[in-house]
């Protein structure tokens, strides 16, 4: 009887479970390869736009004007993890690459707030000519204004 239903039941049985253990394992594989394709194809995109935007930078670099150098798509590898993408090497490159972005912006940024500062004091003064101007035309108004009063007659005292 216990091989009867051995005999019956056992091969279905097995059937389903190796065919069910062979569906989930070449879906895995599946999932995993469409990873890997994902993977490597926004590496691609992140590698063409570095290239894009370090190009960018040299162009700013060479016209020496102190201009503010781009560093989003770092920004956002960075933020976004996606830098786990690029090997430890390509990382270290990218890492060294965009310390020296970010100490010229600094250092544009610096650069830029003097001229700032220079270009604000030089309004300012513009600013304090202009008001003044004003405060000595109101203040010759009122001394013209106070010295016609004082020549009034009735505003004179005998002392």
């Amino acid at each position: 009887m216990c091989f009867e239903f051995l005999e019956r039941f056992l091969p279905s049985v097995l059937g389903s479970i190796v065919g069910a253990f062979f569906g989930v394992v070449g879906g895995f594989y599946l999932d995993y390869r469409h990873e890997r394709n994902k993977e490597k194809s926004l590496k691609d995109e992140y590698r063409k736009d570095f290239n894009k935007e370090i190009q960018q930078c040299i162009e700013l670099l060479k016209r020496g004007k102190g201009d503010l150098l781009p560093d989003d798509i770092w920004k956002s590898a960075l933020s976004s993890g996606h830098l786990s993408l690029f090997s430890e090497n390509e990382r270290e490159d990218l890492r060294q690459a965009y310390f020296d972005i970010s100490k010229a912006n600094y250092s544009s940024g610096i650069s830029r707030d003097r001229g700032e500062q220079v270009r604000a004091a030089k309004d300012l003064q513009e600013a304090w000519e202009t008001a003044w101007a004003e405060t000595k035309s109101l203040s010759d108004c009122a001394l013209s204004s106070l010295q016609s009063i004082m020549r009034k007659s009735w505003l004179k005292t005998d002392t």
